[in-house]
């Protein structure tokens, strides 16, 4: 993500970008909590992501 994010918004600081993903993930084990809340959501936080919706079940 920082690979493409970054290098646009250093070119032009007023760009106006939108990516948007959409991620489905499943396990039977389930996720490890730590990887979500410290990795995951901090690195969303870290880039500037708005998360229009997180569901987990």
């Amino acid at each position: 993500m920082r690979g493409v994010i970054g290098p646009l918004k250093s070119a032009a600081p007023d760009c106006n970008l939108k990516i948007v993903i959409d991620i489905c993930a499943s396990t039977q084990e389930g996720f490890n909590r730590r990887a979500i809340d410290i990795t995951i959501r901090e690195t969303l936080r870290q880039i500037g992501a708005e998360v229009m919706e997180w569901i987990e079940k």
